[in-house]
Order: C-alpha cells, then sequence, then structure tokens
C-alpha cells in the first residue's frame, strides 16, 4: 500500500505531543516529513533540530568538539562578521552586543567586538561581532538561538496582540515557520552534500 501526504498528515494529528517529539525526523521519507513538519509546527511544539549540534569539523570531516578545536593566534586576519549594529545617538546596542559575544564564549566560539568607523561623511559607525570564518555558520545559529530568535518571538507576540479574534484564527501557524524549517532541512542537505561529494572525490 502507497502512503499519501495525507495519511501521513492524519497519523502524526493522532499522536500526542510526546510521541511526536520522540520520532527521529530524519528516518521519515520526505512526504512524512514535510507532514512532521507541519504537525509540530501547528502544535506549537519548541523541538530542537536533533540533527544540528554544537560542534565543528576538521578538514577531513572527524567531529571535534567546539572547546577542543585549535584556533590560531591570527584568527582575527581570517574573520567574518556574525553579527553587526549601526550605532547611533541614543541606541548604542552594547549591551545586546556584549550578550552575543557572552552567548558565543559560552559555547567555545572565539570572538571579538570591532568598530568600524565609516569612511563616508554622515555614515553610522558600525559594531561587528566577528568570529573566525570556519566557525561562522555556528556562530550565527547561536546567536539566532540566543539573541535574534527570542526577539522575533516578541515582535510576533507584539504583532498577535494587535490582530482582531477573526483575524488571529484566520493564521496558519505552519506558514509562519515553513521558510525556518526549509532552511534548516536546506542546510543540513547541503553539508551532506558535502560530505558525499568529498567521499567520492
Amino acid at each position: 500500500m502507497t502512503l499519501d501526504y495525507e495519511d501521513f498528515r492524519k497519523h502524526f494529528a493522532g499522536l500526542s505531543d510526546e510521541a511526536l517529539e520522540e520520532i527521529d525526523r530524519d528516518e521519515l521519507v520526505e512526504l512524512a516529513q514535510q507532514a512532521y513538519d507541519e504537525a509540530i509546527a501547528e502544535r506549537g511544539i519548541d523541538l530542537e533540530i536533533k540533527h544540528i549540534e554544537k560542534r565543528s569539523w576538521s578538514a577531513d570531516s572527524e567531529e571535534v568538539p567546539l572547546e577542543e578545536t585549535p584556533h590560531e593566534a591570527d584568527w582575527m586576519e581570517h574573520s567574518v562578521a556574525a553579527a553587526s549594529w549601526s550605532l547611533f545617538a541614543g541606541n548604542s546596542h552594547t549591551p545586546e552586543a556584549a550578550e552575543a559575544r557572552s552567548a558565543l564564549e559560552a559555547v567555545g566560539i572565539p570572538c571579538e567586538l570591532v568598530r568600524n568607523e565609516p569612511e563616508e561623511p554622515g555614515a553610522l559607525p558600525i559594531l561587528e561581532l566577528r568570529v573566525p570564518g570556519k566557525l561562522s555558520l555556528q556562530a550565527i545559529s547561536v546567536l539566532d538561538q540566543e539573541i535574534f530568535n527570542p526577539q522575533m518571538v516578541a515582535d510576533w507576540q507584539v504583532h498577535f496582540e494587535s490582530l482582531t479574534d477573526e483575524e488571529l484564527r484566520a493564521v496558519n501557524p505552519a506558514m509562519l515557520v515553513a521558510g525556518l524549517l526549509d532552511r534548516a532541512q536546506r542546510m543540513k542537505q547541503a553539508y551532506e552534500d558535502e560530505l558525499a561529494r568529498r567521499a567520492s572525490a
């Protein structure tokens, strides 16, 4: 018997929240993954993405914990900005930048706050949180989870509060997070594709 999307959707709809959380998404076929993501989103379950861990990979793809990853003394020469803030009178973003730096340091990612003065007259100075280039994706992920996602949720809450009862009920929660779930899946696939490419080289 061939199962279609509606079969998977009904199956997941009949499970408890606890049963959904115990499912290994990576073991599902693509249609089932889509139905599973929708079920998770509709229930508002804050389910961590199990295949993403706080780790880095060496050139031969062996896993190395971040706190044990060697960092060159001159990593700033090859650094990138994991986050940046425009500085202007009355809003320096300094507390948020310090919080972001602490979040990265807590997981062992080296980082430095750098103030860049503008070259053009009238432009605003920029405060950058710089990290080693090879750890940029991990750093951005940590900052999303610890800093920017909570800010986004706060904005959502303000938006939802502004809606009427009818407008709020018309919102489809699955559509709100579809882009985020799609991005996570695409990033995972990109990593797996690169592993496969190197294995076949």
